[in-house]
């Protein structure tokens, strides 16, 4: 499992990452993903009720976090968690870039040492254009 309550892996490819992490916890941790394109209160919201839930037939929980990104109301709500993580459960975040992360978020994670570095401005530039018109303005709404 991991050494560290939070781990945040920086890659463009979520799925190899899912499953890179999965064969690597065994069978002893219950693997649960939430992937999503832009992180919200709401799902945040689901993400702390699973982490206080006991993992039943598991010895701990990895919560998988997979997102292209993360709203700031979002990242307020997961700090709770990060902060004060419950024993049995344990935090994977898997984004493409720590743009627009917030500081205390960084703070309470470790960033996974064999990290794709991925800031730059052509990538954020490209994943922009290729938003819907809605999801550019809930990025802009974020910056």
């Amino acid at each position: 499992m991991l050494a560290h309550h939070a781990i945040l892996h920086i890659t463009n490819n979520q799925t190899n990452a899912i499953r890179s992490f999965r064969e690597s916890c065994g069978s002893q941790v219950e693997v649960v993903p939430i992937i999503a394109e832009s992180l919200t209160i709401d799902e945040v919201r689901r993400v702390i009720t699973l982490a206080y839930q006991t993992p039943g037939t598991y010895a701990e929980r990895a919560l998988v976090i997979a997102a292209r990104s993360i709203n700031h109301a979002a990242q307020h709500a997961l700090l709770k968690v990060l902060e004060e993580p419950p024993l049995t459960t344990k935090f994977y975040i898997i984004l493409p870039t720590t743009a627009g992360l917030l500081p205390t978020v960084l703070s309470r994670v470790i960033i996974d040492q064999g990290v794709e570095v991925v800031d730059q401005p052509h990538f954020l530039f490209t994943a922009f254009l290729e938003a819907t018109i809605p999801d550019r303005l809930a990025l802009i709404a974020d910056i």
